[in-house]
């Protein structure tokens, strides 16, 4: 989630915006969403209950951008209210904000802090927030449903990066904290705090072989010592063309940790660990984007225990006329547990595609969409589902 990409954001581009000075503006927006849920409890096969929910989102975005320098702030509030089922009726909230200051040839650094209260998926609060990142499209990563109960977000990460003839430099420093409201079921809250050194050796105009990775803790409240965890991997930056990049690496990771797990396990483990991501722009028309890591994480609904998750996605989007695109994407999880729980060797999938079609305004907006969501959970440790989502909204942007 923390992954740095050297150079200045894709906010910087020029957007809808209330002119304050010439290197400052604001936006104010609205967004409204009627959505058909086929499973609101997330029950398995013969006990699903549907409904009908409103989604009503409204905000406002800083922008200033300098020679030097680009600050972004964000906030924004959503009422969602449901038509039958109006005990899971919730209001949620969140702000967030990036700094990007300096010159890559000498020192650059980014800064980005984040803070919200969300009740279920993070992206879905407002596609809104995406409205520049049309080659995410499709493609977000989905999470378990322990995620998806209510909880608190915090987050916060500085950066530094400098490039030179032959070298790529970057250094980051994160952390980040998840926060259950316990009311409805008991969840276990963590944090994480890691640092990430990078180094990039340009073999050529458009290839560099890096090496990278983390170290750093997680501290969860499900009764387990610190974890302590490294990554390590070598990989290489590819960019043969403007319309291509390729970030890949592959390598090491190990968990350790004084606790022992179910049937006195022990939680100390090792494995292969990858992260990358790949964009390319085919056509004038076709953008895809390939992503994929795994990570160890502390469990959130078990006691003592921690999980491998394994992810990847793969979508696209394409321009079907200047106004109007089409995005489809497909993702995969899957969560092995360390220890046995219930003397069962856990594992969890989550599967799903997402498809999607946004009419834009010719000044770019007002947005009108359709977006179909399908995702299918099966466990040997929890409920199968399956649920599917039917959206129709739109947005403005002033």
């Amino acid at each position: 989630m923390f992954l740095m990409f050297i150079g200045m954001p894709g906010y910087a581009q020029d957007a809808p915006g209330i002119r304050l000075t010439e290197s400052t503006s604001i936006s104010p927006f609205v967004e409204a969403s009627y959505i058909y849920d086929s499973n609101v409890f997330l029950l398995r096969e013969g006990l699903e209950q549907d409904d009908f929910y409103l989604d009503i989102v409204g905000g406002i975005s800083l922008l200033r951008k300098t020679e030097a320098s680009a600050l972004n702030l964000r906030g924004w509030y959503q009422m969602r209210r449901y038509q039958e089922f109006d005990l899971l009726n919730d209001d949620t909230w969140q702000v967030n904000g990036e700094y990007v200051g300096g010159y890559i040839d000498r020192a650059q650094w980014v800064l980005k802090l984040k803070h919200g209260v969300l009740s279920d998926y993070e992206f879905t609060q407002s596609d809104l927030g995406a409205q520049f990142e049309r080659s995410r499209a499709g493609d977000f990563m989905m999470e378990t449903r322990t995620r998806r109960y209510r909880r608190v977000l915090d987050s916060a990460s500085v950066g530094l990066a400098r490039e030179t003839r032959h070298f790529d430099l970057a250094l980051l420093l994160a952390y980040a904290a998840v926060t259950f409201d316990t009311s409805k079921a008991t969840l276990y809250n963590w944090t994480e705090t890691y640092i990430q050194p990078r180094i990039g050796f340009r073999v050529s105009e458009k290839t560099s072989l890096t090496l990278s990775g983390e170290a750093g803790q997680q501290d969860s409240d499900n009764e387990l010592d610190t974890l302590d965890f490294l990554r390590v991997r070598l990989g290489t930056y590819w960019t043969p063309s403007e319309k291509t990049k390729v970030d890949v690496g592959a390598g090491l990771q190990k968990q350790y940790l004084d606790s022992r797990g179910a049937d006195d396990t022990r939680l100390d483990d090792a494995s292969f660990h990858f992260d990358g991501n790949a964009s390319w722009v085919a056509t004038s028309k076709i953008l895809l984007h390939v992503f994929g890591k795994n990570e160890y994480l502390p469990t959130e609904a078990f006691r003592q225990n921690t999980k491998k998750v394994d992810q990847g996605s793969v979508g696209g989007t394409y321009e079907l006329t200047r106004q109007t695109y089409l995005s489809l994407g497909v993702s995969y999880r899957r969560d092995t547990y360390t220890a046995p729980i219930n003397g069962v060797d856990a594992l969890e999938e989550l599967a799903g595609i997402q498809a999607r079609i946004v009419f834009n305004s010719d000044k770019q907006n007002l947005r009108v969409y359709l977006r179909g969501r399908y995702e299918e959970f099966t466990s040997n440790i929890q409920e199968d589902y399956n649920q599917l989502r039917l959206t129709i909204g739109a947005s403005l942007a002033f």
